[in-house]
């Protein structure tokens, strides 16, 4: 949108009545500036304007994310522990196992010596 200042000033010296009308209305007719501030609240009233409503929203979705990404993290943390777990009881059976082979195999070197 753009304002050409040649046709402003010819209308504002022909009528200057005819622009106070344009922007500001007439008692019978809205204005521009009337019909500007209903669109502007619209948008931005107080508790039930459309960006608090998106606000809103936004803020909903995020609150919707963070749970799914908080369960999705506990998820995680019970399946790290979980293989924690499961390695530990590994190392110890493999520690064991090679306990009993060291022990096996002294056992049979002390054998074959007699």
């Amino acid at each position: 949108m753009a304002l050409d200042s040649t046709k402003l000033e010819t209308a504002l010296a022909a009528d200057p009545s005819s622009i106070t009308k344009l922007f500001a209305g007439d008692g019978t007719t809205a204005g521009i500036m009337s019909t500007l501030s209903k669109a502007i609240s619209t948008y931005s009233q107080t508790g039930t304007g459309l960006l608090t409503q998106h606000t809103s929203d936004l803020q909903a979705r995020i609150t919707g994310y963070t749970g799914n990404i908080n369960r999705a993290q506990d998820r995680l943390d019970a399946f790290q522990a979980l293989l924690q777990k499961e390695f530990t009881q590994m190392d110890t059976t493999v520690t064991t196992n090679n306990s009993d082979l060291n022990f096996l195999l002294n056992q049979s070197a002390l054998g074959s010596n007699k």
